[in-house]
């Protein structure tokens, strides 16, 4: 029997405090913006955006983007950053800063007025 591996996002400071977010083990989300009509798991990316993807995610994962992780923080862009968990590694990419950073169990996330805490 196989396991699905994790990886938790938990708001700890912001407008979204003490929501939850996982992103299974070979998969990518987009961290963004809340906008009236966005539906999470629906969402085109732009070109500029999919180039960014293509930029930061192994080609192997590629076309394993979750649903975007929507936030009501208005600091935040509409494709602010993404999180890729898989076996191999752990990441954190800030499109706005083109800052990446492996991340580990109990790491912070901070975009915008937002913090996430890695579990």
């Amino acid at each position: 029997m196989t396991t699905l591996a994790f990886l938790d996002l938990t708001v700890t400071q912001g407008p979204n405090v003490g929501m939850r977010y996982s992103v299974p083990q070979n998969m990518f989300r987009i961290l963004s913006r809340y906008e009236v009509g966005f539906i999470a798991d629906e969402r085109v990316l732009n070109p500029e955006q999919q180039e960014l993807v293509l930029k930061y995610v192994p080609k192997k994962f590629q076309e394993n983007k979750g649903p975007d992780i929507l936030l009501d923080d208005p600091v935040l862009s509409t494709a602010h950053a993404l999180v890729l968990f898989t076996e191999e590694k752990s990441i954190w990419v800030d499109f706005m800063n083109e800052k990446i950073q492996t991340l580990q169990i109990g790491d912070s996330i901070s975009i915008g007025n937002t913090t996430l805490k890695v579990s």
